[in-house]
Order: C-alpha cells, then structure tokens, then sequence
C-alpha cells in the first residue's frame, strides 16, 4: 500500500514539473493521471478473489485484447486507404484508451451478466 501511494506521489511530482517547466503537456497529463491512478488503486480495498471473478476478467480482457486488433486493423485500413498520417503518439494513447475502456466495459458487462461458460 505505501509503495502504491509513494509511487503514485512521484509520478504526480514528476507530472508537476514538466507541466510547469512546459517540457511536453501530453506527457505531464498522462504522468498526473497514472500517479492519481496508483494512490486511489493502492487505496482500494482489494476484491475477493473466486473461481468466477477470474473467470469474469479473464473472460473480459481476452474480449478486450480481440476488440483492440479490431480496431488496430480498421484504423490501419481506414489509414491506407484515405493516405493520410496518423501521429504515433495520438495513435498509441488511443489504443490504450480503446484498450482500457473495453476492459472495464466488458467487465462491468459480465458482472451483470452473471455466470459464464467458457
């Protein structure tokens, strides 16, 4: 827990100061964000660990991983096909948004759902 939240304050001091120093906001904003991450993760009381919560998130990242090559192969296609340039760092930071989100969605999805077959 302490390493949780020491962590999290060295990746917000970190943010801060190339924030301040104007070094690269997208970079200071990601930085903020992952540190505000790590302290409220490293505070959450962590959830009991069953046969069908594992199989529940194994279940929604396995989705989220075939989601993401989806889309990886439309945004490549898409991309081709029109010929225009895709920023490198604006396409990696979508992909882990896609990623991400449609982790916690399927999640949430299957919790709801209740018992699954695999």
């Amino acid at each position: 827990m302490i390493a949780g939240v020491l962590s999290g304050v060295v990746f917000l001091l970190l943010g801060a100061v190339t924030m301040v120093l104007d070094f690269h906001r997208l970079l200071s904003t990601a930085m903020i964000v992952w540190g505000i991450f790590l302290i409220l993760r490293s505070i959450k009381v962590p959830e009991p660990e069953d046969e069908r919560s594992k199989r529940l998130r194994d279940r929604a990242l396995a989705n989220s991983w075939i989601l993401t090559a989806v889309f990886i192969s439309v945004v490549f296609i898409i991309s081709e096909a029109m010929s225009f340039e895709i920023e490198s760092v604006f396409l990696i930071l979508l992909l882990l948004l896609v990623m991400l989100s449609s982790a916690a969605v399927f999640r949430v999805y299957y919790e709801r759902r209740g018992d699954i077959d695999l």
